[in-house]
C-alpha cells in the first residue's frame, strides 16, 4: 500500500487501486489485439478477455517470468501464442508493478510473475507450455518460487490453482482463497513459496527425478549427510526470507562456529536496474572486508556461487537489536521507575550513543556508507554493552561501488525518497533518530510532527532533569549540514547524569485547562476532512482499514467519537451513513461489523436502522465461527443488549440471553478458567478483544440484566483464565496476557488493562478482593507517560481509560491525577494541521482519525479526562450499576 499523488491532501490515503497505471505495457500488444478481444485494466493487473467466455473455474495455469529490458519483446510473443491458441491471459500492467514483482518487498510467492495464463484444457495447457518455450527459449527471468519449471526454460513455469477462486472470509476478516477439490469442497488454494500440487492432481510434466524423490521413503534409522555450502558450511535453519534470498543460521565445520549465511537471487532487484539482489551482496561483501580489522561488523567468511544463486557467509554477532534491547532495558516505559533506576538507564544510552558515534565516525572515514542505520541494525552485546553495526545490505563504498535507497521508514532524511542513493549525512540523520529513539519510543512521529525532536527532548529533559548535552547532540544530528561526530561523541563524555530524577507525580500546572482545546480540535479536524463525495474514504485513516463500515480503522467509531464529544452530527453525514449501512453486506461482528454499526445507529437514536444493523448480525452465517467481543457473538451479544437498553425491546434481550447461554454451554473448561475459540495454528486468544475477558465482559451485563448467576461465574471463569496467562514486565509482581508467551503489552487491545477493565467490573459486582492485587497491579502498568503510541487500542488513550475506570469503580483519585499526566504524555502524539489535530497512525508514517489507532479514540479519551460521562469502549455501565442498586 502506497501514498499517491492524486489527492491535494496528502493525509488522505489512498489504496493502491486508485492509481492510474501507464500505457508502456498496453501500447505493445493495443495495436496487434484481435477484433473481438476485450482489455480490462486495474492498478495491478491487465486483463485480455477473449470473445469465447472461459468458464474453467481451477485447473493448470502458466506463468511467464521476465527481466524489465526484455519485458515488452516477452509481452508481445507470449501475447501472439495465447491469441493463436483462444487462450486468455494478464499481465504486470506496467513497469512500476513489473518492478514491485521484481523487488525485494514482494511475497516470495508472488515474486517474479510477469505474464499469466489460463489454458481451457489439458490439452491446451500441454501445447502452450511447448510452445512458449520454444519461442522464449532465450530469454531469462527470475525463477518464480511458487511453481515448477517447465523442462529447463528460464521464463516458463507452471502450477495448478485457481482461474476464479472461491474467498472464504472469516469473522475476524481474513480471506482464504480456494480451490473444490475431488469431492466438490473448498480446500486452500495454497499459493506458497514453493512448488505445491493439491493431492488430487497429478503433475504429467514433472521429471523423473522429481517424481523419484517425491515417491522415495527416507530411511529413518541413519542420519543423513550434512548439506555442505561453499565446502565448509552447513544450512542449520532459516531466519528470514525475502524474494532476494534468504537469511539462514548456518555451521562452519571448521570451528564448529556458528554463521550467518545470506543469499542473493538473480534477476531480482531493489527498485532499480543497477541495484540487482546479487550485485549488493558483492558489494555487502567488499564493505565487511574493508572493515574487518575494526571489529566492528560481521568478518565476511566466504562468498560463493551455488548453482545461480550467491551466498555470503559472515561471522554471527551474538546479543540483542537495540531495539529489542530498549524494550527490555528501558526505564522511560516503565511508569514508576525511581531514580537511581532511571540514572543507569540514561548512563547505558549515553554509553550507546557515544560509541555509536564512534563507529559510524570509523566507517565514513573508511568512505563507507551505511545507508540503513536504524535499531534493528545496531547489536548489543555483553554486560560491557559492546555496540557493533550488522546488515550492510544498502551500504556502499563511496565513490567506487554503489547500493539500493533503501532505507527504514522514521530512519530516512527528508527528501530520501526522491533520491536515487544516499550519502553520510543520510547515516548523520538517522543516528540522531537512533538517539533520539534511546529516550522517545515514538520514532516514527519524527515523519509527522513537526519540531518532534525539540518537544520529545524538552518535555524529556523536563520530566527527568537531563543534562543538555544529549539534546544538543540530536539536534546536530538532525539538522541538514555535516558534524564532526567524534566531537558529538566527547560532546556527551562530558555530559553527567546525577542530578536525573524520576517521572514527576503530576502533570504540569494548568495542563488539565488544555484538555478542551485539545480534544476539540481534534474535532475540528475531522469535521473539516469529511468527504461525503469519496466512494473510498469519508476520513483520513490508516492502512489498517479493511472494511469502510467499521467500528475499528473505518468510519462507524470515528462518527461515533464526533457525537460523543459534540452531542450531534450534521444531517448530511447521518444521511451519508444510513445510504452506507443499506448498501453493505459486512460481517456480523461489533469491530468490523453490523453489530459496531447497530451500537452507533442506536447511540444517534435511529431504532430502525439500528435493527436492520442487529438482524443482519443474527443471521449471518459467520455468527457462531467466532465468540469474542471485538469479532464475534460476543460482540453481537453487547449490542443486542445495547438496543434493548435503548429501546426495551424483549426480542432484542431474548436473543441476547440465548448468545450468553450459548457461550456457557460452548466453554472450554480448564484447570487455570474457560476459554473459547482458538486460531488455526493453535494459539489461544486472549485479552478484551479476541479473548476470554472480551467475552466476560459480555456475561458480566447478562447476569446485571438477568440476574442468572451462571453468567457472571462464567465471567469469572473467562477472566482467570487470561489472568492466569500473565507474565513478568519489567517490574516485579507486575503481569499482563500476551497471544504468545513472547509477546508483551499493557495495552487495551490483547493485554493489562483491557483484561482489568473486566476484572474492576466483576469486582465491582462481587466485592471480592482476590481482585484488587491485579487491579493495582495494572494500575502500576496503565500509569506511563512516555511510551510508543498514543492509540485506543495499543497505546495511551487505552491506558488512560483503564485509569478514569479506577476513579469511577474505586474512587481512585491518584488515578485521575496519573491519567492527567499521561495525557500530557500523548501531547507528542498529535499531529497539528492547519484545521486542527490529528494523530499518526499506529507505527504508520500517515495520520490517521480513526477509532482504535487515531485521533477519534484519543479525543474521546481526552473529553472524558476533561466532562467526566463514563466509560464508552464496549461498556454500559448503567446497566451493572442497576444491579448493585437492586
Amino acid at each position: 500500500m502506497t501514498h499517491l499523488s492524486n489527492s491535494t491532501n496528502t493525509d488522505f490515503f489512498f489504496p493502491p487501486d486508485h492509481r492510474q497505471p501507464s500505457d508502456e505495457y498496453l501500447s505493445v500488444i493495443e495495436n496487434l489485439l484481435p477484433l473481438r478481444w476485450r482489455i480490462h485494466r486495474s492498478h495491478f493487473w491487465t486483463q485480455a478477455i477473449s470473445p469465447t467466455p472461459l468458464n474453467k473455474v481451477q485447473g493448470w495455469k502458466i506463468h511467464i517470468s521476465s527481466t524489465l529490458p526484455s519485458a515488452k519483446e516477452v509481452l508481445e510473443l507470449a501475447a501472439r501464442i495465447c491469441w493463436d491458441n483462444d487462450t486468455e491471459f494478464k499481465f504486470a500492467s506496467d513497469s512500476q508493478i513489473h518492478t514491485l514483482l521484481l523487488s525485494k518487498g514482494v511475497r516470495r510467492q508472488s515474486g517474479g510473475k510477469f505474464i499469466t495464463i489460463y489454458p481451457r484444457s489439458d490439452h491446451a495447457f500441454d501445447a502452450l507450455l511447448e510452445q512458449l518455450y520454444i519461442n522464449l527459449k532465450d530469454y531469462e527471468g527470475p525463477y518464480i518460487l511458487s511453481d515448477r519449471q517447465y523442462k529447463d526454460s528460464k521464463v516458463v513455469f507452471y502450477r495448478y490453482g485457481g482461474f476464479r477462486s472461491f474467498e472464504k472470509v472469516s469473522a475476524i476478516g481474513e480471506s482464504q482463497f480456494c480451490i473444490l477439490d475431488e469431492n466438490f469442497e473448498y480446500v486452500e488454494d495454497q499459493r506458497l513459496a514453493r512448488f505445491y500440487l493439491p493431492s488430487f492432481i497429478e503433475d504429467r510434466h514433472a521429471s523423473p527425478v522429481t517424481l523419484a524423490a517425491k515417491t522415495t521413503t527416507p530411511k529413518t534409522n541413519s542420519k543423513p549427510p550434512a548439506r555442505l555450502f561453499g565446502e565448509f558450511f552447513e544450512i542449520k535453519q532459516v531466519i528470514k526470507y525475502a524474494n532476494t534470498g534468504g537469511v539462514y543460521l548456518g555451521r562452519d565445520i571448521r570451528d564448529d562456529s556458528s554463521v550467518i549465511v545470506k543469499e542473493a537471487r538473480p534477476h531480482i532487484d531493489y527498485g532499480t536496474e543497477e541495484s540487482n539482489a546479487m550485485l549488493q551482496l558483492r558489494t555487502e561483501f567488499d564493505v565487511l572486508e574493508r572493515i574487518a580489522s575494526f571489529g566492528m561488523a560481521p568478518r565476511p567468511l566466504a562468498l560463493f556461487n551455488v548453482w545461480e544463486h550467491l551466498f555470503l557467509v559472515q561471522e554471527m554477532i551474538t546479543g540483542e537489536n537495540l531495539q529489542s534491547f530498549i524494550a527490555s532495558q528501558s526505564k522511560i516505559i516503565v511508569p514508576d521507575s525511581n531514580a537511581n533506576q532511571m540514572r543507569d538507564w540514561f548512563v547505558k544510552a549515553n554509553k550507546i550513543a557515544i560509541d555509536l558515534l564512534s563507529l559510524v565516525n570509523l566507517l565514513h572515514k573508511s568512505n563507507i556508507v551505511h545507508g540503513d542505520l536504524s535499531p534493528n541494525n545496531v547489536m548489543i552485546s555483553g554486560e560491557n554493552l559492546e555496540v557493533r553495526l550488522i546488515d550492510f545490505e544498502s551500504a556502499f563504498i563511496d565513490g567506487i561501488s554503489q547500493a539500493p535507497n533503501i532505507f527504514t521508514e522514521g530512519y530516512g532524511r527528508p527528501g530520501r525518497h526522491e533520491r536515487s542513493r544516499a550519502e553520510k549525512l543520510d547515516d548523520q540523520y538517522a543516528l540522531g533518530c537512533i538517539l533520539l529513539y534511546l529516550l522517545a519510543p515514538s520514532h516514527i512521529n519524527i515523519l509527522l510532527i513537526d519540531d518532534y525532536a525539540n518537544l520529545a527532548l524538552d518535555m524529556l529533559g523536563k520530566d527527568y532533569n537531563l543534562p543538555p548535552q544529549y539534546a544538543q547532540c540530536v539536534h546536530q544530528l538532525l539538522a541538514p549540514k555535516p558534524v564532526d561526530l567524534a566531537a558529538l561523541a566527547k560532546l556527551l563524555a562530558e555530559a553527567s547524569y546525577e542530578d536525573v530524577t524520576a517521572l514527576p507525580d503530576f502533570a504540569p500546572p494548568n495542563f488539565a485547562l488544555d484538555l478542551p482545546r485539545l480534544y476539540n480540535d481534534c474535532v475540528r479536524y475531522i469535521e473539516s476532512n469529511t468527504r461525503l463525495d469519496d466512494d473510498w474514504q469519508l476520513f483520513p485513516v490508516d492502512t489498517e482499514q479493511v472494511f469502510q463500515l467499521s467500528f475499528d480503522y473505518g468510519v462507524l467509531g470515528t462518527i461515533y467519537a464526533l457525537h460523543r464529544i459534540r452531542g450531534e452530527i450534521r444531517v448530511d453525514l447521518k444521511d451519508w451513513l444510513f445510504r452506507a449501512c443499506q448498501q453493505s453486506s459486512s460481517l456480523p461482528g461489533f469491530l468490523n461489523g453490523a453489530a459496531g454499526a447497530a451500537w452507533l445507529l442506536h447511540e444517534l437514536s435511529c431504532p430502525e436502522e439500528a435493527l436492520g444493523q442487529l438482524t443482519k448480525s443474527w443471521y449471518h452465517e459467520l455468527l457462531f465461527t467466532n465468540a469474542s467481543l471485538g469479532f464475534g457473538y460476543s460482540g453481537v451479544g453487547m449490542a443486542l443488549l445495547h438496543g434493548w437498553m435503548h429501546t426495551r425491546a424483549e426480542n432484542l434481550l431474548v436473543k441476547a440471553m440465548r448468545l450468553a447461554d450459548s457461550l456457557c454451554e460452548s466453554a472450554i473448561k480448564s484447570e487455570t478458567g474457560w476459554y473459547w475459540d482458538t486460531s488455526d495454528d493453535g494459539v489461544i486468544p486472549l485479552g478484551l478483544h479476541k479473548g476470554a475477558s472480551g467475552i466476560g465482559l459480555f456475561l458480566i451485563h447478562a447476569y446485571a440484566v438477568s440476574g442468572n448467576g451462571n453468567y457472571l461465574e462464567a465471567a469469572k471463569q473467562a477472566v482467570a483464565f487470561d489472568m492466569s496467562h500473565a507474565q513478568p514486565f519489567g517490574m516485579p509482581n507486575a503481569f499482563h496476557p500476551s497471544q504468545r508467551s513472547e509477546i508483551v503489552s499493557p495495552y487495551v487491545r490483547d493485554g493489562t488493562a483491557g483484561v482489568a477493565m473486566v476484572a474492576l467490573r466483576i469486582h465491582a459486582l462481587t466485592q471480592d478482593p482476590s481482585y484488587l492485587p491485579f487491579l493495582h497491579q495494572a494500575k502500576r502498568l496503565a500509569a506511563q507517560k512516555h511510551t510508543v503510541c498514543g492509540g485506543l487500542a495499543r497505546g495511551l488513550a487505552g491506558l488512560g481509560l483503564y485509569l478514569l475506570d479506577l476513579e469511577e469503580w474505586l474512587g481512585d483519585t491518584e488515578a485521575h491525577q496519573q491519567a492527567l499526566r499521561l495525557a500530557h504524555g500523548l501531547t507528542l502524539c498529535l499531529v497539528q494541521r492547519p484545521e486542527g489535530l490529528t494523530a499518526p497512525a499506529h507505527l504508520e508514517s500517515t495520520v490517521s482519525v480513526s477509532y482504535l489507532s487515531g485521533s477519534a479514540g484519543m479525543a474521546l479519551f481526552l473529553h472524558r479526562l476533561d466532562q467526566g460521562g463514563g466509560a464508552f469502549h464496549f461498556c454500559m455501565d448503567e446497566l451493572l450499576r442497576r444491579k448493585l442498586n437492586c
